[in-house]
């Protein structure tokens, strides 16, 4: 829970102290866990109803704030009880709440919590709430650390939503930012990834690079699930090939790749001959049919089919993909492959480009290969 939240004890109608006490202490009983926290989260429970019902306007934004963390941890408990459970409307209403909280609090002059966090409480209770707050934290840190707590919280919502146009507002609201706690960090990067925001990509992944393995587990979780999302590779794409922000992305969808064939333009090095073999002149089928391609936001991802599959994940527009993916060997030489392609103006559903490969032997000799490249795709419903 974010500790700078909770001292919003506010008092407003629609809402009373007693409303205010229930959130908090089941709050309090959601984040101890255990067999009382999965009965406090079960839809219909009193702070479950409360949390729903509460209205956008009028509702002071520290009880907003309140609100969007108890839907948010609730919803993260019934998901880890029923992973196939349908949307239920939880974080639909916790972004409602903290996003027009996050925009209330930082329209405020934070210079007084008695004058400006209790807005809509009377003078007694603003003065016993500013009271509390200084004697645990000084005016000029809670400014500063509520407005962190309050770009975080819809941050995570934004993302666990899979929702790219509300991703790219939180990922704008905490661009600016000198710095942020790595859980944040992390989910910053998710959101400027999904919403083209590649400067801060390469920003937010660099950081994550030096500060723990969290890139190096989205590779080898997309080496075993075709549909998980390689970040890392998304990462080095960005890198290599220093793309412009996305200027919007087409709604997210699932495709089948019903056809995928390549045409060999040239090969060098170690293995070269193999591949001149195996792409013979002409057309050649290079991976079964049935695989499935994601596209979500502005970026788009592809487990290659393969003796050993091949995760690719980069950018993707309406009528264009770049994708790029890597393998490392346990000598620790790499191969690289990147598939740039657009749609086809008379033939819908195909999408034409390159397609290119290079890697290292052991003795360090280097395989490159270039291919004319036809993609099939189908729309999943």
């Amino acid at each position: 829970m974010r500790p700078f939240l909770t001292v919003a004890l506010l008092v407003a109608l629609p809402l009373g102290a007693d409303d205010i006490g229930l959130l908090k202490a089941s709050l309090s009983t959601l984040n101890r866990g255990g067999e009382a926290a999965k009965q406090e989260a079960k839809r219909q429970s009193p702070a479950d109803a409360l949390a729903m019902r509460l209205p956008v306007a009028g509702t002071p934004w520290g009880v907003k704030s309140l609100a969007a963390e108890w839907l948010l941890k609730a919803h993260l408990l019934r998901r880890k009880e029923d992973p196939s459970a349908s949307p239920d409307g939880a974080l639909e209403k916790a972004w409602e709440l903290a996003w027009v909280a996050r925009s209330e609090a930082r329209n405020l002059q934070m210079t007084s919590p008695g004058a400006n966090l209790y807005r809509g409480s009377d003078a007694k209770t603003r003065a016993a709430a500013a009271a509390a707050v200084n004697d645990s934290i000084k005016t000029q840190d809670l400014s500063t650390e509520v407005k962190a707590a309050l770009d975080a919280l819809p941050l995570e919502i934004a993302v666990r939503l899979e929702d790219p146009q509300k991703m790219a507002l939180a990922a704008e609201a905490v661009s600016t930012r000198p710095s942020l706690p790595e859980r944040d960090r992390a989910y910053a990067f998710l959101a400027s990834a999904h919403a083209g925001r590649w400067a801060d990509v390469l920003r937010w992944g660099t950081e994550l690079e030096a500060g723990g393995k969290l890139l190096a587990s989205y590779h080898a979780r997309a080496l075993e699930q075709a549909e998980a999302v390689d970040y890392a590779a998304l990462l080095a794409w960005v890198r290599a090939t220093r793309p412009q922000p996305a200027a919007d992305f087409p709604p997210s969808q699932v495709f089948e790749v019903t056809k995928f064939r390549l045409k060999l333009r040239e090969a060098s090095g170690p293995g070269s001959e193999a591949i001149r073999q195996a792409y013979p002149e002409g057309w050649q089928d290079a991976a079964e049919p049935g695989s499935t391609l994601l596209r979500i936001g502005a970026l788009a991802h592809w487990q290659r089919p393969a003796q050993r599959p091949m995760p690719l994940t980069g950018g993707a527009g309406r009528d264009r993909l770049d994708l790029y993916g890597f393998l490392d060997s346990p000598s620790g030489a790499r191969r690289t492959e990147r598939l740039e392609a657009k749609a086809d103006a008379t033939r819908p559903g195909w999408w034409t480009g390159r397609w290119s490969l290079e890697g290292k032997d052991a003795k360090g000799g280097v395989l490159k290969a270039d291919f004319d490249l036809e993609l099939q795709l189908a729309p999943k419903p």
